[in-house]
């Protein structure tokens, strides 16, 4: 499963407000055009250009400096906004390795699928063990986790 729904490609970072000087604007990965630029505006009112450090003394950063932490802001942003892929596949129980033993979640392993030719190298987010009278079967599910609406929610407040 694919989804590109949260996915953003361009971060436009403003910087603190200041009446003696204009607004710091800094567009970060700014390449991108048409359908395939997807936008998201940060507010960086956290970074100022002057602040106190802890031993009180005041710390005036340059310019470059300034759009630096901003540039860094919005990279940081955009990780949020990826896109994701999740791959649930059941496991061979036949084979040389053993769940619980020789991989569990959140190991990094290899998955891969002839009929679809994928191969993924990612972790395991989820696994479901059913024990039944035919038997034990495993549910593993790679990749990362697709955000849900609460999870979109709750990223919005912060």
């Amino acid at each position: 499963m694919e989804s590109n729904s949260d996915n953003k490609t361009t971060a436009i970072v403003l910087g603190e407000e200041v009446e003696s000087s204009p607004q710091e604007i800094v567009t970060v990965n700014d390449s991108l055009a048409g359908f395939e630029r997807k936008e998201i505006l940060v507010e960086a009112k956290d970074i100022k250009k002057t602040y106190r450090n802890d031993s009180d003394v005041e710390i005036i950063l340059t310019a470059a400096e300034y759009r630096r932490l901003l540039q860094e802001k919005g990279l940081n942003t955009l990780s949020e906004y990826q896109s994701h892929r999740t791959f649930e596949s059941d496991v061979d129980g036949t084979v040389n390795f053993i769940y619980g033993i020789d991989y569990q979640m959140g190991d990094k392993v290899s998955v891969r699928n002839d009929e679809l030719g994928i191969i993924m190298h990612t972790r395991i987010v989820s696994a479901i063990e059913k024990v039944n009278k035919q038997g034990t079967t495993l549910q593993v599910n790679f990749g990362s986790n697709i955000p849900s609406l609460i999870d979109k929610v709750k990223r919005a407040v912060k």
